[in-house]
């Protein structure tokens, strides 16, 4: 989205509340965090625009010379997990997301599970558990599994490996689908559930998403 499609975005939201009465409409905005901007997201998105919820996102992440890499293709060394999960906790430390959107990201380019995928999610699973912030499991990711070309060695994600870790902190998570079209409102969302299912992980409470605006 552009930043001059906000206003647009935002009043079509306002508009389908008052369409849609009897519907939970909320408004949220998935977002990179770029940390000298911090008030800007409290108090222009979640102040003026009176956005629920925010969806933290390190399609970008900033390296240890504040210099931003892409994660796509970003993730493929040790020093770049390391700076993948430092820029990830800090989106969780800043207080203005409700939750994160795959944080396992990195299996886009990282191909085999190794302890520096452990360490990566270790500090992200810590920080979650200080912080509260939900980590999502992601269907769209599935989707994407499911459609990969053979010769594709990456295991993208969702990747097992980090919910298993997952499995051993006391973290919130939460299936979304990460619909780029309407169409793919529900995809895959039944496999991503079995995920937490199988591994007991915690199911965050969705009714909490948004009430900021009922508390504020």
């Amino acid at each position: 989205m552009h930043y001059v499609d906000l206003p647009e975005y935002t009043a079509a939201i306002d508009k389908a509340r008052e369409q849609y009465p009897e519907l939970r409409v909320v408004k949220g905005m998935e977002c990179e965090y770029i940390p000298e901007q911090q008030t800007w997201y409290e108090d222009e998105l979640l102040g003026d625009y009176k956005f629920d919820y925010l969806i933290g996102a390190a399609h970008f992440f900033l390296d240890a010379d504040d210099e931003w890499v892409g994660t796509y293709g970003g993730t493929t060394s040790a020093k770049a997990l390391v700076e993948f999960g430092n820029y990830t906790v800090k989106m969780m430390e800043s207080g203005v997301f409700d939750f994160i959107a795959h944080p396992d990201l990195f299996g886009n380019c990282y191909e085999k599970w190794d302890a520096n995928c452990t360490a990566c999610t270790r500090d992200i699973m810590a920080a979650a558990a200080e912080t509260g912030v939900g980590l999502e499991v992601n269907a769209l990711g599935i989707r994407k599994q499911n459609a990969k070309a053979s010769d594709n060695p990456f295991p993208l994600y969702p990747w097992l490996p980090f919910w298993e870790e997952a499995s051993n902190y006391d973290v919130n998570v939460i299936v979304n689908a990460d619909a780029h079209r309407p169409e793919d409102l529900q995809g895959k969302t039944g496999e991503a559930f079995q995920i937490v299912a199988d591994l007991g992980l915690k199911h965050m409470d969705v009714d909490a998403i948004g009430a900021r605006a009922t508390t504020d």
